[in-house]
């Protein structure tokens, strides 16, 4: 037998070599994976935290002040949403009073993190009836990506979730010194 049937037949090396073109496609599939459970586990933190936040708030007395809903967007924010998102976490409260079937802002506060989370779009006449208040209360974060980068993507991701219940106490929730 010449030596070059005898090379076309050893097959010791292409074992490496299938592994060698695998691996890193396989650690790149693991690395995705990792970072979406944490994408999808800040999503939870956040939703939580606005939760949280939104129930404080509905069981007040019905007049609040600035420095109490800084002190609720702190106990409502676990420190794993601060981990999630070192970049930066905010909580923004709004109040809205249904007036013939139509949400009008009252007042809205939001935490000195220096992110503000918008205003849900949806339409919140629907959920109460005439003079009374609706509590919204968005969680807002800043998610960095460790794949992203793999693909040119730059730039956080901005996640915001939004809770909204409605007073317990009062028809009205009044802030002394928000706008």
């Amino acid at each position: 037998m010449s030596k070059q049937r005898l090379i076309c037949k050893d097959e010791h090396g292409s074992i490496a070599v299938e592994a060698a073109l695998l691996f890193p496609i396989v650690l790149f599939l693991m690395v995705m994976a990792a970072d979406m459970m944490s994408y999808f586990n800040a999503i939870r933190k956040l939703s939580a935290s606005a939760a949280t936040a939104a129930d404080l708030l509905a069981t007040t007395s019905g007049t609040v002040t600035g420095s109490e809903l800084t002190g609720i967007a702190n106990l409502a924010a676990p420190s794993g949403v601060t981990v999630a998102m070192p970049d930066g976490v905010g909580t923004t409260f709004q109040v809205y009073e249904v007036v013939y079937g139509r949400a009008v802002p009252r007042w809205e506060f939001s935490s000195g993190s220096g992110l503000y989370c918008g205003s849900p779009k949806m339409d919140l006449g629907s959920l109460m009836s005439d003079d009374s208040d609706v509590l919204v209360v968005g969680a807002c974060g800043e998610w960095k990506s460790h794949t992203k980068g793999m693909f040119g993507m730059e730039g956080p991701l901005n996640i915001v979730q939004f809770s909204i219940v409605r007073p317990r106490r009062s028809l009205h929730t009044l802030c002394t010194d928000c706008s």
